[in-house]
């Protein structure tokens, strides 16, 4: 994600990302994940990263189909993006 200060101070900006786990009634349920805190300069654009491993775990079952990403800088809302997650290939 790449935030923009467009005011005349420093900022400290905290980025955070929600993935909207879908879920087997195939609502979509979030949760929030923090990314990181960057300094960005008056008139700059700072670029903010991060990743996320995608396996069950006992506290979340992945489920096949659409999931969506959004990101927020200062809880302000950002970007979204959409991913398929595919069935488990049969072993």
């Amino acid at each position: 994600m790449t935030v923009a200060n467009e005011s005349g101070t420093e900022r400290d900006v905290i980025v955070d990302y929600q993935i909207h786990f879908r879920r087997p009634d195939g609502s979509l349920r979030p949760a929030t994940f923090k990314a990181g805190r960057v300094p960005v300069a008056p008139g700059a654009t700072a670029e903010v990263r991060a990743r996320r491993p995608l396996r069950q775990l006992t506290t979340r079952t992945l489920h096949p189909g659409e999931h969506l990403v959004t990101a927020q800088a200062n809880g302000n809302p950002g970007g979204r993006a959409t991913f398929q997650l595919l069935p488990a290939a049969p072993e």
